[in-house]
């Protein structure tokens, strides 16, 4: 059983088929039309998400460097704290004998600076 088409006899007694034509045509334009809104707004909702992508990942970069920066400043003070622990902290030993040197009168501390002292006679 084969499909036959009215119009392949006959196109001139077939009065339908102009009508039929314009009816698939205007069908096809309208998908068209709404292939293309789909499309658009596609990619409008990409070229967002991208815009969104880059400035995550530029905050990442941001936040990124400064993560290293407090890497150094813990690696810093782990150093720091290992050297008082061992005596050989040069800033601490020179802040902790200050304060025996005051404390025993040896030397006055000026208020306004901590570093800062002045010798007394103690002879």
């Amino acid at each position: 059983m084969s499909l036959e088409l009215p119009h392949k006899k006959d196109l001139t007694t077939n009065a339908k088929l102009p009508g039929q034509l314009t009816e698939n045509f205007e069908a096809i334009e309208a998908d068209d039309a709404r292939d293309d809104k789909k499309l658009d707004d596609e990619v409008i909702s990409r070229k967002k998400r991208d815009d969104d992508l880059s400035k995550r990942c530029f905050d990442l970069e941001e936040s990124r460097v400064t993560y290293k920066k407090l890497k150094e400043v813990d690696s810093y003070w782990r150093d720091r704290l290992k050297r008082v622990a061992l005596g050989t902290d040069e800033e601490t030993i020179e802040i902790v004998l200050r304060k025996i040197l005051v404390d025993e009168g040896i030397i006055k501390s000026d208020v306004n600076s901590p570093r800062s002292v002045t010798r007394t006679n103690s002879n």
